[in-house]
């Protein structure tokens, strides 16, 4: 996108992202909610993603396209559903369920109950988690 387009900053750390505000609007509850309370605010700081996470979040937003392969999948999901990103959050559950392993799965467990839904997410975080945790008996 370029950057004579934007009307709006979003700052991530120490890291702003300029974008139209329009975009975040259309795209995120979340963040409409946000701009609608606040509408003559210029910069919106966000403090519970990353700079990596959120720059996906907003690549999404503008072009539709899924994340790198390098994404925190577990970070990526919960920004989608902390945002309320529609488009974004079966994309996000698809990606995370396909590294769910048993190391992560308690985080995604405890996401998947914090945010509802996602059941198959859900089962292969269980999954997961009986592997690490529960003994095997055969």
């Amino acid at each position: 996108m370029q950057e004579a387009a934007a009307n709006f900053v979003v700052k991530v750390n120490e890291k702003e992202f300029k974008v139209q505000k329009q975009i975040l609007k259309d795209h995120s509850k979340v963040l409409k909610n946000l701009l609608d309370k606040n509408p003559n605010d210029e910069i919106l700081q966000l403090t519970e993603v990353s700079e990596d996470v959120f720059a996906e979040v907003l690549n999404f937003m503008q072009t539709g396209n899924e994340p790198n392969d390098n994404i925190d999948p577990v970070e990526f999901f919960g920004a989608s559903c902390r945002l309320e990103i529609e488009a974004l959050i079966p994309i996000a559950a698809r990606i995370l369920q396909a590294k769910v392993n048993p190391e992560n799965a308690l985080k995604v467990l405890n996401l998947c109950n914090k945010y509802k839904g996602h059941k198959q997410l859900m089962a292969k975080a269980i999954e997961e988690f009986k592997k690490k945790n529960i003994p095997s008996t055969n």
